[in-house]
């Protein structure tokens, strides 16, 4: 039997609440969110928080500046292309808050392998004709 809304809603807040405690260690913070993943109702990773601006978890998790926590986010399956209220993605927003040089890099390395992905999955042919830095011909794959 699945979840009931509430059941759910109470999974989803757990998760907000654990991001934005400034009460945990980052290692303990981790413990317990991982913890939460494995528990019945799984909280939803892209949920957004109605109250705090529409912020996925991921954004939440680049407003702590924890690498760990972010990284976490995006091996749960956080959807870095989502957009808060305000239209603004977690790229953006760790730009705007100037977060680490580390986060930023986990992040477009996310964005990265996620345009290889959607490209696997919808292209047929990935060998086009291109060249290289030496003006040689040769077989890339292309990232759309």
């Amino acid at each position: 039997m699945g979840a009931t809304n509430i059941e759910q809603l109470e999974a989803d807040t757990t998760l907000f609440n654990l991001i934005r405690s400034k009460k945990h260690p980052i290692k303990n913070k981790l413990e317990k969110i991982k913890q939460l993943i494995n528990e019945s109702p799984t909280p939803n990773i892209n949920a957004q928080d109605s109250n705090y601006n529409d912020n996925t978890p991921l954004h939440m998790a680049i407003e702590t500046n924890e690498l760990k926590l972010v990284d976490l986010m995006l091996a749960q399956g956080g959807n870095q292309l989502l957009k808060n209220k305000d239209n603004i993605t977690v790229l953006e927003w760790a730009k705007q808050l100037n977060s680490s040089h580390d986060i930023i890099a986990a992040l477009k390395r996310s964005i990265l392998t996620l345009s290889v992905e959607i490209t696997d999955e919808t292209c047929n042919d990935h060998n086009h004709e291109t060249f290289n830095d030496t003006g040689k011909s040769g077989n890339r794959r292309e990232i759309y």
